[in-house]
């Protein structure tokens, strides 16, 4: 069970330390840079390949395998949760406003009329957009 413990506080770790990377670089701001974000994915895969590794040295038969990998999955989320909120709410408030202000700026470069981006920037974020 310890090294499961271990593969979820460093799932959860990595991935919120990756996303911060992001907010603090601005990284998340650029329409080309925003991509780097699924650097996570590796990040996630390479964490469970190595705790699946590990618990399989341990002697875990395929099902206790298969509940690893979840309980990993699961610790890590808690923190990956607690991560976000703290990422959107705490340290980067305007999170979302940036968001939609460079995804709008995006289809202005593009030429769109501001009735054309306002709603196609409505559509991509579900919401209502007025300062676009």
């Amino acid at each position: 069970m310890r090294s499961i413990l271990k593969a979820g506080l460093l799932l959860g770790a990595l991935t919120v330390a990756w996303t911060f990377v992001m907010g603090f670089t601005g990284w998340y701001k650029h329409p080309a840079l925003l991509n780097l974000f699924w650097v996570v994915i590796p990040i996630e895969i390479g964490v469970l390949v190595w705790a699946l590794r590990r618990t399989r040295d341990e002697g875990r038969a395929y099902g206790q395998q298969v509940l690893a990998g979840t309980l990993v999955a699961a610790i890590g989320s808690v923190l990956i949760f607690a991560g976000s909120l703290t990422f959107t709410s705490l340290v980067f408030p305007r999170y979302f406003e940036e968001l939609r202000a460079m995804h709008g700026q995006l289809l202005r470069d593009q030429g769109l009329s501001e009735d054309q981006i306002k709603a196609a920037v409505e559509e991509l974020f579900k919401v209502t957009v007025s300062d676009v």
